[in-house]
């Protein structure tokens, strides 16, 4: 890597942070790392990510900062907060690639904007094996010469496409993404309750959903991969996903768009939340449903419910 490469900050090591700060490591950049974990940091050293004491810290250090956090609010703790990447006058370029709502990142654009950061909305889908992989989908908001900038980092872990020049879009068209797929996980969550209380053959079922009108992201994916194998493995804590469906359905009430399907998902969500506590898997959504209706939908070699 040239030394004219900018040298690279991740704010946030959980499960989709930590990948894509040794993906960027791994393509050659001078990484720094920061998390409220000492434990995720430590785990890091040996990959080439330095830790940094504190957001401050971190972004004294640092070209462009990724911020890769659960919620808006600590987001906007760590750019803006008296110790945060913005006390430092530096870095030049901060990246949002969580999912924190258009109205959080107006704010966090405009904020940084007064000390002179450039700022680029970018959030990801794909998942903690997508950031794994490197095959996450970026989507981009922000002006074409940031976009251009930080596209060769945004490059060693997936895919960028530019949504438009306002960081908020690319938080919308986020959460449309995030509460479609939702909705398709609780919605084949119930028809496969069914299937299984009824006797049907689960790859039989999935084979034909999967060549027919029916499949989804769920039928293809999470139902074979974190259901069926009675697994609930696919990554992402169930609390959080309640989190970008609260966010939808507040940002859809603004624009007085009806949400009679989606408010439901958001309930079933809360119920897991509430059933199983908030860092149980996503798909424990599903477990719910099966539980409710006396009925797994597994493999037949797979352990019952």
């Amino acid at each position: 890597m040239a030394d004219s490469a900018p040298i690279v900050g991740v704010a946030g090591l959980g499960k989709m942070g930590a990948p894509i700060a040794r993906r960027i490591a791994a393509a050659g950049y001078r990484v720094h790392g920061f998390d409220v974990d000492a434990t995720r940091l430590g785990a890091l050293i040996g990959a080439g990510v330095a830790p940094a004491a504190s957001p401050a810290a971190l972004g004294a250090a640092c070209d462009v900062v990724l911020l890769v956090l659960p919620t808006p609010d600590v987001g906007l703790t760590v750019a803006l907060g008296e110790h945060g990447l913005a006390s430092v006058g530096r870095p030049g370029l901060v990246i949002d690639l969580a999912t924190t709502g258009p109205d959080a990142e107006e704010r966090l654009e405009a904020e940084l904007g007064r000390y002179g950061v450039r700022f680029i909305g970018c959030p990801v889908s794909g998942g903690p094996a997508g950031a794994e992989a490197g095959t996450l989908t970026l989507m981009a908001g922000g002006r074409a010469e940031d976009i251009a900038m930080a596209r060769p980092v945004l490059s060693t872990f997936g895919a960028p496409i530019v949504v438009g020049e306002r960081p908020a879009q690319a938080q919308a068209l986020k959460l449309l993404n995030n509460i479609l797929s939702l909705t398709n996980l609780v919605a084949a969550g119930e028809a496969l309750v069914y299937a299984a209380k009824i006797g049907l053959d689960p790859q039989v079922t999935l084979d034909v959903l999967n060549a027919s009108s029916g499949r989804n992201s769920a039928t293809e994916t999470k139902i074979p991969r974190n259901v069926a194998t009675g697994k609930f493995d696919f990554g992402m804590d169930v609390a959080l996903s309640l989190k970008d469906a609260s966010l939808f359905l507040d940002a859809a009430h603004r624009q007085g768009v009806p949400t009679m399907v989606t408010s439901t998902v958001r309930d079933v969500l809360g119920e897991a939340v509430a059933a199983y506590g908030g860092s149980a898997d996503l798909t424990f959504a599903v477990k719910l449903l099966e539980e409710r209706g006396g009925a797994a939908f597994r493999w037949r070699e797979a352990a019952p419910l």
